[in-house]
């Protein structure tokens, strides 16, 4: 699989998610290289490849999926195997820890630390159009949405098969530059031009307020009984 491990190091209490960023760099170098080095008869070695700021060069995801083959698969609908595609994409560019070759059985890992990433889809449906036309349509929408196709800063996105129809899914780099709404927005204003609808919209991600209102819970759940076991101790 070359879905990413994001690791952005524990929460710092309930200050920013991006705060950690420096800690999440040298975790995410350390779990590539466990992932690297594998352990013989548990797990298996794997080639592993570094993006963000586990890389001196800041090497950005979608450059290494791209040059790794992913985005043909994805655009496809093919989420599992090793494609020839990909496997020879694997052999032109090196891995930054682990073996040289990649076995087709357990795949390969990319692994970096960003500030956070809002996955953000949009279903997009029509009447009438065959699935060819449908696809192709989503994705000049996708590639007139996303900043390297010339629409919203901080956004990144794909036209991906769904069995309701197409999603845009969008990678929202910096909300404060680009929200939500915004995409949107923009992609409801390309649908119409289209002539397709937009049936639904939706997180895929949990937002970092969620999550960091979860670790404080479990943090303060972990005090809570270390404190009643200091209790019992002391009445014992």
């Amino acid at each position: 699989s070359l879905a990413p491990a994001r690791r952005s190091g524990r929460s710092c209490r309930l200050q920013s998610p991006r705060c950690c960023h420096a800690r999440g760099s040298r975790m995410a170098v350390r779990v590539g290289r466990f992932l690297g080095r594998g352990e013989s008869g548990v797990r298996p070695a794997v080639p592993v490849y570094f993006y963000g700021a586990a890389r001196e060069d800041g090497r950005p995801l979608a450059a290494l999926r791209r040059s790794l083959g992913y985005f043909g698969g994805a655009s496809r609908g093919e989420w599992s195997g090793l494609s020839e595609e990909m496997a020879a994409a694997m052999r032109a560019l090196a891995p930054d820890v682990g073996p040289q070759e990649v076995d087709p059985r357990h795949g390969a890992a990319v692994v970096g630390a960003v500030p956070w990433v809002t996955n953000y889809n949009l279903l997009l449906t029509s009447v009438g159009l065959d699935q060819a036309e449908l696809m192709s349509r989503c994705r000049r929408i996708a590639r007139l949405t996303s900043a390297r196709g010339g629409g919203l800063q901080a956004v990144e996105t794909m036209a991906l098969p769904h069995e309701m129809g197409v999603e845009v899914a969008c990678n929202l780099l910096d909300t404060a530059a680009t929200p939500a709404p915004h995409v949107r927005s923009r992609v409801v204003e390309l649908a119409e031009a289209e002539g397709l609808n937009l049936e639904s919209d939706y997180f895929t991600n949990k937002q970092p307020e969620e999550i960091l209102a979860f670790v404080q819970d479990e943090e303060l759940a972990a005090e809570g009984n270390i404190a009643r076991e200091n209790k019992k101790q002391k009445c014992t």
